[in-house]
């Protein structure tokens, strides 16, 4: 177990080498360099892959197409496979989009604005 660790710590990113551990798929397959974005692509036995950019962006994505995608700034951005999405910001704002088009805008102050695909807008407020 150790030689595989080490042989994962020379071959791959302290960052990456994190992922993998903590997911516990030391025999992950490495699939890909992109030589123009220096990102690496992780294969994980469940069919999920992992990526990691050159400027720290990781993007995950699932066997059922889900995909995560966290950025250095500590955005992260969900996209269902039903097409519905998430984003959440470091300043604690979050979007929701449903699959209907319905557009939830969550504030840091916990106001809700509501956008339905017919334009109808809704404000509501935490009391």
């Amino acid at each position: 177990m150790k030689n595989k660790q080490q042989l994962l710590k020379t071959l791959l990113s302290p960052a990456l080498v994190g992922v993998l551990t903590l997911s516990g798929s030391l025999q992950a397959n490495l699939m890909a360099g992109d030589t123009q974005s220096n990102a690496s692509i992780v294969t994980n036995p469940d069919g999920s892959t992992v990526q990691i950019e050159a400027d720290g962006t990781k993007i995950i994505k699932t066997p059922d197409n889900t995909s995560i995608q966290i950025k250095p700034d500590g955005t992260k951005l969900i996209k269902n496979a039903d097409g519905s999405s998430i984003q959440k910001n470091p300043d604690g704002t979050k979007t929701i989009i449903k699959p209907d088009g319905t557009s939830i805008q969550i504030r840091a102050d916990g106001t809700k604005l509501i956008k339905k695909p017919d334009g109808t807008t809704l404000e509501v407020k935490d009391d």
